[in-house]
């Protein structure tokens, strides 16, 4: 169990669920993530983030991380958010599976046409 801020919520024993989240600011372009722990709970810095789109349970994907720019920028559902990395240093996500590659080449190669141009040619219009 978490609580609205993604912060883990101990067990009756005291006991916590194990640790998924890594940190997004250490995140290769390429990583699909959920967004599931915000550190920093300001009430401007949640409003920041609810007002980016970024909000507990978000689905996004890292598509920069220019360390000397100083940015992330991540892509959720349709749109691009840059991030600062002091930002992205107080979000913790849980990664997801990769989206599966579409393949580069051509998985049907063209076939050979059925006629010549001259068998074509040749053809009468009305069996065309």
């Amino acid at each position: 169990r978490y609580d609205p801020h993604g912060d883990p919520i101990p067990t009756a024993e005291g006991e916590l669920p194990p640790k998924i989240a890594k940190p997004l600011v250490d995140s290769p372009p390429g990583t699909r993530f959920r967004l599931a722990r915000v550190t920093d709970q300001s009430p401007e810095f949640l409003r920041y983030l609810t007002q980016s789109g970024l909000s507990l349970g978000t689905t996004a994907a890292v598509v920069a991380n220019r360390v000397e720019a100083g940015i992330l920028v991540l892509e959720t559902n349709g749109r691009q958010i840059t991030l600062s990395r002091s930002a992205a240093e107080h979000l913790l996500i849980a990664p997801l599976e990769p989206v599966p590659k579409v393949p580069e080449t051509n998985p049907f190669p063209p076939t050979e046409p059925l006629l010549s141009e001259a068998a074509f040619r040749d053809t009468p219009r009305a069996v065309r």
